[in-house]
């Protein structure tokens, strides 16, 4: 083997690495939506909340965990059923060390929950559905950015979870 074919070698392998590494994008936990499909530009409060393919032009319940008049600042949390069936879901979150919500909801095929969290500190969120268990801990950026929200998605044999901040 001489110098040219070294270089080659070299040059190709360097060439091939970095197409692998431009060529990755930064995929959620669910694999497959990427942060501006989190993002509606239709005035609705997030019917469009993952993938786009939700029906849902509102969603199923709106919880609220704090008082709304002390802030325009808040963070919210989706759960969105992207299954064909419904499902039943617990959902845990604890905020701060203490247990702000506690409870099972049933969720339609291709519906969703919304949870707006006003408080500032940590929100330590468990959700289950079936075999599928999963868990985030969230603390709410500063009042300085304009939307912030994490969309836990379930899916046929897990939850997707994607989380996106606009400041």
């Amino acid at each position: 083997m001489n110098r040219r074919d070294i270089i080659s070698l070299g040059a190709g392998v360097c060439v091939s690495a970095t197409a692998g590494c431009l060529g990755r994008t930064a995929d959620s936990a669910d694999g497959g939506s990427d942060d501006e499909s989190l993002w509606t530009d239709d005035g609705s409060d997030g019917g469009n909340t993952s993938n786009g393919e939700s029906s849902a032009d509102e969603p199923l319940e709106r919880i609220v965990i704090g008082d709304e008049s002390e802030t325009d600042a808040a963070y919210s949390l989706y759960i969105w059923n992207a299954t064909d069936d419904e499902r039943s879901v617990e959902i845990q979150i604890d905020h701060d060390g203490a247990s702000v919500l506690d409870r099972t909801e049933d969720v339609p095929a291709e519906e969703y929950l919304e949870i707006v969290l006003i408080d500032s500190g940590t929100y330590e969120t468990t959700v289950e559905s079936e075999s599928s268990r999963s868990s985030v801990s969230m603390t709410p950026p500063s009042g300085d950015c304009e939307e912030s929200r994490t969309v836990m998605t379930l899916q046929e044999r897990s939850i997707g979870i994607d989380t996106s901040i606009r400041c």
